[in-house]
């Protein structure tokens, strides 16, 4: 028996090496091979606003070689796990195996980060200035290229990356997936409002009062920023099936826009694209999830090139 796991552990030695010598020379097929392998995924934790550290991981394409990535940083939505919610790790992990480093993080009050009581009151729901901080720590912390970052998110955290991409120069594509419909302040209608407050008090239990919404929601308004830099990429994803008042806000944004853009609707998908969040019971449906992956996937690789292949910028 100890000479067959001699044998194996040799057997595994000399692929190692194979692969190790094919990599130096075929390169980019090799690492994509390794990267559908393995995906390693590290905890850390960054300051965000009002020196509070913020809870993130980090994942790493599998890699022979060193160099930098093209970065994928991602904002979750409501949902009350965070970057922890299974759709979102499901999704981060199936981009980090195309060979993109992907950046997630809690925003403040949800998942692993600090509860809203430990912050104090907060001055808006556009959590704009969580998304800079995590930037902040991959531009400077992480392997990634700055020339080609994307900001990516979902529901409430597209809304969040579209705001923050759009004003952070630093940010070069936009990835905004069913963003929640914030009309100007004011132009709210009721149900709406109500259906916003309770999705923020069941995440972080912060309880805002109604009078106080177009305050803390106006800088989400995403027309606001628009025209965009001439330099922004966007792309923006659709569930067939989600509500008409976020299908419409985001059909007459991507009508607006007036940089290169780009639009994937889903075919047979609700708002979080055939996750379902019951108690105790996370449930995913996975031809959405595919057909969402695969989309974003494309996307990023017909704007970056590939990531493999892609040399590190000069200097």
């Amino acid at each position: 028996m100890p000479s067959r796991i001699v044998a194996i552990a040799r057997s595994r030695a000399a692929l190692a090496a194979v692969f190790l010598v094919a990599g130096l020379v075929a390169g980019p097929r090799v690492e994509r091979f390794l990267s559908n392998l393995r995906v390693r995924v590290v905890k850390v934790s960054f300051e965000g606003p009002a020196n509070k550290a913020l809870a993130g991981k980090v994942y790493y394409p599998a890699s022979l070689l060193r160099r930098p990535r093209h970065g994928v940083l991602f904002c979750h939505g409501t949902l009350p796990d965070g970057k922890d919610t299974a759709f979102y790790r499901a999704l981060m992990k199936g981009l980090a195996r195309r060979g993109y480093l992907v950046f997630g993080f809690d925003l403040r009050g949800f998942g692993k980060s600090p509860s809203i009581s430990n912050i104090g009151r907060p001055v808006g729901l556009d959590f704009t200035a969580d998304a800079k901080a995590a930037i902040a720590y991959m531009t400077e912390q992480l392997p990634v290229r700055r020339d080609t970052l994307t900001i990516m998110g979902h529901s409430l955290g597209a809304a969040i990356a579209f705001a923050t991409g759009a004003t952070d120069e630093r940010v070069a594509n936009i990835i905004a997936i069913s963003a929640g419909n914030f009309p100007s302040p004011g132009k709210y209608r009721e149900i709406d409002k109500r259906d916003y407050l309770a999705k923020i008090k069941r995440a972080t239990g912060l309880d805002i009062p109604p009078r106080e919404w177009d305050r803390m929601a106006g800088p989400l308004a995403l027309f606001q920023h628009l025209p965009l830099p001439a330099r922004k990429k966007v792309l923006i994803v659709l569930a067939d099936c989600d509500s008409k008042a976020v299908i419409d806000y985001n059909r007459r944004l991507y009508d607006e826009l007036n940089v290169q853009k780009d639009m994937l609707i889903i075919p047979d998908s609700n708002h979080n694209f055939g996750y379902e969040d019951f108690p105790g019971n996370e449930r995913i449906s996975e031809p959405p999830l595919r057909m969402l992956t695969q989309g974003i996937e494309n996307w990023l690789d017909s704007i970056c090139a590939d990531p493999a292949d892609a040399p590190p910028p000069a200097g």
